[in-house]
């Protein structure tokens, strides 16, 4: 029994000791909370002064008049200055009384164009407006096969009153070629060199002597072929 007695009172030591360490260990983690506590408080109560101190400033920021600093050029004044001087210096333009004779020559052709008929009116003024600048107007469209036609009957038409005046004995000149249709002789042809490499021409920079001969005539040293 007396074993018994002293089995149970060693267990109960160890239980107390246990507890003890327990109670210490959560009062170790109470004050290291309290402890996380009170530095939370202290930066939460910082942070709050901060801003509190930032927004009176940005309030006498605000109150404060704000200084604008303007830049200018020297260039623009110095051409403001120039431009000025020059408006001052220019004098006062004359009033221009002479006689404007290309105007007053349009004013005559426009009053004798009022005076004619409706469609010869509008020939005169198309061709009047073609003189001050204006597009022509574009020719009417005629079929080509139609046109030759009413060429060759013209030159028919021509070539009979020529003949009908010949016959009545008056002189008709013919018509000559005008410069735009004369031949016009090449400047770059030489003479003596044919490009096509005929007889009695230059052929690549060769002359070639060969002679043309009549069928049964005498070469060059008189000999029949």
């Amino acid at each position: 029994m007396e074993v018994e007695v002293d089995s149970q009172g060693d267990q109960d030591s160890m239980g107390n000791r246990h507890l003890r360490r327990l109670q210490a260990r959560l009062e170790r983690v109470s004050a290291e909370t309290g402890a996380l506590k009170r530095k939370k408080k202290k930066k939460s109560a910082c942070s709050s002064e901060t801003l509190r101190v930032r927004s009176a400033a940005s309030i006498s920021c605000d109150d404060q008049e704000v200084e604008v600093i303007r830049f200018h050029s020297q260039e623009v004044e110095a051409r403001k200055t120039h431009q000025s001087e020059t408006v001052l210096k220019r004098k006062p333009e004359a009033p221009n009384n002479e006689f404007d004779l290309k105007k007053a020559k349009y004013e005559v052709l426009k009053f004798g164009i009022s005076g004619f008929e409706k469609q010869k009116r509008d020939d005169a003024m198309v061709s009047l407006a073609i003189k001050l600048g204006a597009k022509p107007p574009k020719k009417e469209y005629v079929n080509y096969c139609q046109l030759k036609q009413n060429l060759a009957k013209e030159r028919a038409d021509a070539e009979a009153q020529r003949q009908a005046l010949l016959k009545q004995g008056i002189k008709v000149a013919r018509r000559r070629p005008t410069v735009a249709q004369r031949r016009k002789k090449d400047q770059n042809k030489v003479a003596g060199f044919d490009p096509m490499g005929h007889a009695r021409f230059f052929k690549d920079g060769v002359q070639n002597v060969q002679v043309f001969q009549r069928p049964g005539g005498r070469g060059p040293r008189g000999r029949r072929r």
